[in-house]
């Protein structure tokens, strides 16, 4: 009877750690959904599956084929709960209880082969490690791959932590006496894991965020230097059409006399007092406004670009003022750059930001005389050998994922495009 309480907590706290583990993949493959019904239904779906799979095993008795089928059919149901495309969702669902099966079978014939004792309480505790290892190197890799620096201490961690983990479980779990301690010992090793790895991935998301915020800063404070250029611009139009009669007055006088060349060079000064005069976009929205209206000046009157655009999004975006700045600010500046690096007449560029059912779509096409440069699946900006170079991406990829949206980056021999999504409601 003890044995038989003693095998059933193992298998549920097992199964329990299992099914925390197949989340953390998910989250690999998937996009997670911020809302609070979104959270509750995951977390929801995942104990509903905790439920029936335990039952089918321990009282139903269901037969492999047959609780392989559920847990296909419970991981594909808590995939629901995630943003990602249906293939996506089949395919991860599948790949997941694979890695599980292989995981689990791997090293319950290790321990027989070793001939070690507590044969199933090592082998759950070993097989449970073992997934949550594979479950943390490839979020590192998924987070390598999107243009996220991984430090070398967490690399190292994710090899040092398991590999030791490992050790001790075969160690310590062998040699206990009572059942109900090996029980105790493998369920806080997975558990002291799970923690390991939270802390570690909170203490290296604050170190990287802290090495961000001068950065940000600066960027902040820049486009608000150009932000007050925009308006003593303005400031500026608005006094030469409140001047204009006196300006009529005079060029009048100057036509009368024949000083055509006194009204050339006296309109001349006029000009260059209303250069930012040519509104390009009036959205409502004045961050947008202001850099559109400045960056749209300086590539089709600076640069002499081809220009094409079009702008259509609510007064009521929801999106801060920061971010904004943030992807519009960095995807144009790369752009600027790419342009100056072209023949004036091959210059061109192509502008859409347009918000539709809560989601803003922004795609920035220009030809670019540059070199493309990828880190893993990353464009990285060549703007400057500075250790800082590609910051600016990496916070557009960051606000991206904030908004839980995707960018997609392309290019051919004469043109480069970028295409961002975010969801804004």
């Amino acid at each position: 009877m003890e044995n038989h309480v003693v095998e059933t907590a193992v298998y549920l706290l097992g199964n329990l750690f299992r099914i925390y583990i197949i989340m953390q993949l998910l989250g690999v493959f998937l996009n997670k959904v911020p809302e609070q019904k979104n959270i509750v239904g995951r977390y929801g779906m995942a104990f509903a599956f905790f439920v029936v799979n335990s039952l089918g095993y321990l009282l139903w008795h269901w037969p492999s084929s047959i609780i392989l089928a559920s847990n296909v059919a419970g991981v594909f149901l808590i995939s629901l709960f995630y943003r990602g495309r249906w293939i996506n969702r089949i395919f991860s669902s599948a790949l997941i209880v694979a890695l599980s099966v292989f995981s689990e079978d791997a090293c319950y014939y290790f321990v027989l082969s070793i001939g070690i004792g507590n044969v199933i309480i090592v082998a759950i505790t070993l097989s449970n490690l073992l997934l949550m290892f594979i479950a943390m190197i490839m979020r590192k890799f998924s987070d390598h791959r999107k243009g996220k620096d991984v430090l070398l201490i967490e690399w190292i961690a994710l090899l040092v932590i398991p590999a030791v983990s490992m050790a001790l479980a075969i160690v310590l779990l062998e040699n206990c006496r009572e059942e109900i301690d090996g029980v105790i010992g493998g369920s806080g090793l997975v558990l002291i894991n799970i923690m390991v790895y939270f802390v570690l991935g909170r203490l290296s998301a604050a170190y990287k965020e802290r090495g961000n915020i001068a950065i940000l800063e600066e960027q902040a404070n820049s486009y608000k230097q150009q932000l007050e250029i925009i308006g003593q611009a303005e400031s500026k139009m608005t006094a030469v059409r409140h001047d204009m009669k006196n300006h009529i007055i005079v060029l009048k006088s100057y036509c009368e006399e024949g000083q055509t060349e006194k009204v050339r060079d006296y309109l001349d000064n006029v000009s260059r007092q209303m250069e930012l005069e040519k509104q390009y976009v009036s959205t409502g929205i004045t961050v947008i406004d202001s850099m559109l209206n400045y960056k749209l000046h300086e590539i089709d009157g600076g640069l002499k670009s081809m220009t094409k655009y079009k702008v259509a999004v609510s007064k009521e975006i929801n999106i801060s003022d920061l971010d904004l700045c943030i992807v519009l600010g960095n995807l144009l500046d790369n752009a600027v750059w790419a342009l100056q690096q072209k023949d004036e007449r091959e210059r061109k560029i192509e502008l859409e930001l347009i918000e539709r059912k809560k989601v803003l779509k922004l795609v920035i096409k220009n030809t670019y005389g540059n070199q493309i440069v990828k880190k893993g699946d990353v464009f990285v900006s060549t703007k400057s050998t500075d250790k800082r170079t590609g910051q600016g991406l990496h916070n557009v990829n960051n606000v991206i994922e904030k908004y839980n949206g995707e960018i997609e980056y392309s290019y051919d021999d004469k043109w480069f495009s970028v295409t961002a999504i975010m969801f804004i409601s």
